[in-house]
């Protein structure tokens, strides 16, 4: 008895440290993966578009009119979606700040610890009460407006995944968070927009790439500055002009986002289609 003790016992300490050894190698690699994969690439761009100082030791510098256009163009969309539901002024208001304001709420009270910047001065709060105004006093003309908001909306959604991602970045948080954050930035609005209307939010139902481009374009910054290096104003043209692609683009193309798909019969069938011997016992057991 004692010897199968001892020999259960060498055999365990054996899977151990194989166990132990696989292990060791596996984050070895995965950390190679992750550092030295990102420096050796960043090494092969010219010195003029990469930097060494960390992601989160600067904010991306956005012009203010820039900010504030984003809002606006958000807030008129909400506010035309009011007016064409029958909202009352303050309904209006409401949707329009939702529209321009409600992502960037979103992510900073998730954040909680670099303040509301809808809440950092008036101006924010007053461009979506003006994209409200217009909206209610002078629809038709707002209406026409449509084709080129579509543009700006794009425009708006990367702009907004940009600030979103950074930060997140920003507050030291790892790169899923981070993107998940960006994304939230970017579509959060719309999404309480359809909770006060009492619809499915777009992004949750088959369609255009909405999400999915914020996605894409989040990541995108996150992988140039984070992982390669790039200079943050040109990571940012790159995320905007990836969301805003990807947008209209879906839009031109009738590109969109997958739906569930079961795979377990094609999973099971697997090996059959793979193992050739498999069907020969079949066609015997047929013929049998």
């Amino acid at each position: 008895m004692s010897t199968l003790v001892s020999a259960a016992a060498s055999v365990s300490a054996t899977a151990s440290a194989i166990a132990g050894s696989v292990a060791t190698d596996t984050s070895s690699l995965v950390s190679l993966v992750a550092t030295k994969l990102p420096d050796m690439l960043a090494s092969a761009l010219p010195s003029t578009i990469t930097t060494t100082t960390p992601a989160s030791s600067s904010a991306i510098v956005m012009p203010p009119y820039i900010d504030l256009s984003a809002a606006f163009a958000g807030g008129l969309v909400g506010g035309l979606t009011a007016v064409e539901k029958h909202f009352d002024v303050t309904g209006v208001i409401t949707l329009a700040v939702v529209g321009g304001l409600g992502g960037g709420i979103l992510r900073d009270l998730l954040l909680q610890n670099r303040g509301i910047w809808a809440l950092s001065s008036s101006k924010p709060l007053l461009a979506c009460l003006a994209a409200a105004l217009l909206a209610a006093f002078f629809y038709e003309l707002a209406n026409k407006l449509r084709g080129t908001l579509l543009l700006i909306g794009a425009f708006s959604m990367g702009l907004f995944a940009v600030a979103g991602t950074d930060k997140a970045i920003l507050s030291g948080l790892d790169w899923v968070p981070v993107v998940l954050l960006g994304t939230i930035t970017a579509v959060g609005g719309g999404v309480i927009q359809a909770m006060l209307l009492d619809q499915v939010p777009g992004v949750l139902k088959p369609g255009t790439l909405t999400a999915s481009a914020a996605v894409a374009g989040a990541a995108t910054y996150v992988a140039l500055v984070e992982w390669l290096g790039i200079v943050k104003p040109l990571a940012m043209t790159a995320c905007v002009v990836m969301v805003v692609g990807l947008r209209l683009l879906s839009l031109k193309l009738g590109w969109e986002s997958p739906t569930p798909n079961d795979l377990t019969g094609r999973m099971i069938a697997l090996p059959r289609m793979l193992l050739p011997w498999t069907k020969r016992n079949e066609s015997d057991d047929d013929r049998a």
